[in-house]
């Protein structure tokens, strides 16, 4: 439901800086182990384009979301970005990349043969000696509300509690 018709409360509920400091240690983590000097990265699992913001102060970005609406407000917050509406388990692009990233993502893979497509796919968009970077969650552990957000624009006032 969030990736579909509640996408819109994502730019209330938290802000490209909310993600800054992770993505800064992903591109130090790219350029730091890349075989290559990384100039493009394919970003699946794109969503609204927060890491982007980050994202683009290093690499020239290409990003995919299977949301229809995540790319149309990626691109309000990134317009030098390309944004496609596609699936990282079979998106074909006709580029290859220096790098891809699949920050946490590759959690909404269900099964392994899925997973194993969503890799395929990466590998499949990356240069010789590019670099592929997964950010996953190895264990299932269920919490109750261990997240909660709230924001608040105009009227309007949102609070979500998350259950990982």
């Amino acid at each position: 439901m969030l990736y579909y018709d509640l996408t819109w409360i994502d730019a209330i509920l938290s802000s490209p800086q909310d993600a800054a400091e992770e993505v800064e240690a992903l591109c130090n983590i790219i350029k730091k182990n890349a075989k290559l000097e990384v100039k493009s990265l394919l970003h699946f699992g794109c969503g609204t384009g927060f890491h982007d913001h980050t994202f683009k102060k290093h690499f020239e970005v290409t990003g995919v979301d299977l949301s229809p609406d995540m790319p149309k407000i990626a691109r309000e917050i990134n317009p030098e970005v390309d944004y496609y509406c596609d699936d990282m388990r079979s998106v074909k692009l006709e580029t290859l990349f220096d790098a891809v990233a699949i920050p946490d993502s590759i959690d909404h893979t269900q099964t392994v043969q899925e997973l194993r497509s969503a890799i395929r796919t990466a590998y499949q968009h990356l240069k010789p000696g590019g670099l592929c970077i997964i950010l996953g969650h190895i264990k299932e552990e269920f919490k109750a509300n261990n997240f909660v957000y709230s924001g608040k624009k105009d009227n309007l006032e949102i609070t979500m509690f998350e259950n990982n």
